[in-house]
């Protein structure tokens, strides 16, 4: 199995057990039935095509958030000044150790809230 597959599979089996179950939705779709005299093939449907698509949604968030602390992670020190970094021809201020803990703190939080 090569790597971008197993990453792949990786980022689903992540995001499956990181995900939250959207139990107000649920109770929301299965209160209507007996409102709307719908039938409950009907119901099943809309339950599990709702949360086929929250997890796509979480994939997509999840990926952003990957992607924001990978581009945090590519910075090399540039040999010209010790004070600087680069990455893909740009260069910036060194980032310290501390910040680049605030960066990374945020991203996590930021993930555990959504």
């Amino acid at each position: 199995m090569n790597i971008e597959l197993r990453m792949w599979w990786w980022r689903i089996q992540h995001a499956a057990h990181t995900i939250r179950f959207p139990w107000r939705a649920s109770f929301l779709i299965v209160a209507l039935v007996p409102t709307l005299n719908v039938s409950w093939v009907y119901v099943a449907f809309i339950l599990v095509g709702y949360h086929v698509f929250n997890f796509v949604e979480h994939l997509a968030k999840e990926k952003v958030f990957d992607d924001a602390q990978e581009a945090e992670l590519g910075w090399k020190d540039d040999p010209e000044d010790p004070e600087s970094e680069e990455k893909d021809g740009l260069s910036r201020v060194k980032l310290s150790s501390q910040n680049k803990n605030v960066i990374f703190g945020t991203v996590d939080l930021i993930r555990r809230m959504l």
